[in-house]
């Protein structure tokens, strides 16, 4: 399996799921992820597919078989980093806290101790007009950093838990993570969505990667009363030095969180509910966006 980690809402996990449920035996299985590019991976990789089937059809000895059974694109070294599974061996999961910066405009924080308080954003449906000025007066997503101590490499699943209360019956979450180097300059890493109202875990179908809601089940929300998200990111592998910034921005659409082709990234407009809706998430200890740590490599 090839993934292209650039098509965000194209085949988001299918690999992964593919990689870790297939019947095919652990020594005839291997998956690539490759960096984000604006082409399909089978347009992308006929060198590597006639490698494969070379070795797979006919035996050739081509030294496919040695070949890591994972190799992932690792943003930040801009290289292949070689792998028994995904996530490999030996990964850690962390968790960083959304701890609030003040006003809800402001510079919020990952942190490694439960925040308090809560923040809120505006929830407006894409393409409803608004007056002049509501930026100015009400913000549209809420933006979360932390800065790296130590050199780190985050490889495997990300996931967001959120405690989070609406105005409204239903909304939509949008959340992104990205690296913002040292000299600023901004590489985006993963993206996840989903329905507050169609938040029914399904447990029995989660994956290594994916987070797996019943979405037939709609349980509308009490205004004002908080819930429990849970919800996927897809994975992003990069690698953190001292002073770079991991960057979590929340919003409820995805145009104003997404990138464009000319970084590799193909990602669609989400529908929400046609309705504003003031939203608010609830610091605390259940409130964290989970990352993994992969070992150095």
């Amino acid at each position: 399996m090839v993934q292209n980690l650039g098509f965000f809402n194209l085949h988001q996990f299918g690999t992964y799921d593919l990689f870790q449920n297939a019947a095919t035996p652990a020594d005839r299985k291997w998956m690539i992820l490759a960096p984000p590019r604006y082409e399909l991976p089978v347009y992308a990789w006929q060198l590597e597919a006639l490698a494969f089937f070379d070795h797979i059809f006919y035996g050739v000895d081509n030294g496919y078989a040695s070949q890591p059974a994972v190799r992932y694109w690792l943003e930040g070294e801009e290289r292949y980093v070689g792998a028994a599974d995904f996530p490999a061996p030996g990964t850690a999961v962390r968790r960083f806290y959304l701890a609030s910066g003040g006003a809800d405009a402001a510079r919020h924080k990952l942190s490694e101790t439960p925040g308090e308080g809560e923040n809120r954003w505006a929830a407006v449906p894409l393409g409803l007009p608004v007056l002049g000025g509501f930026d100015e007066v009400a913000n549209q997503t809420l933006t979360f950093e932390m800065t790296a101590e130590r050199p780190m490499t985050l490889a495997g699943p990300v996931s967001l838990n959120l405690v989070f209360s609406s105005n409204e019956i239903d909304s939509h979450l949008v959340a992104r993570l990205g690296r913002v180097a040292k000299d600023g300059a901004y590489r985006l890493l993963s993206l996840g969505a989903m329905s507050p109202a169609r938040r029914r875990r399904d447990p029995a179908r989660d994956t290594a990667c994916e987070i797996v809601h019943d979405t037939s089940v709609r349980e509308p929300l009490e205004p004002g009363k908080p819930v429990t998200l849970s919800f996927s990111l897809t994975p992003g592998p990069t690698r953190l030095q001292p002073g770079d910034r991991l960057r979590l921005d929340v919003a409820s659409r995805l145009d104003l969180l997404r990138s464009d082709v000319s970084h590799g990234y193909v990602h669609f407009d989400m529908p929400g509910p046609p309705y504003f809706a003031r939203n608010t998430l609830h610091y605390g200890p259940d409130t964290y966006l989970a990352v993994s740590e992969a070992p150095a490599a």
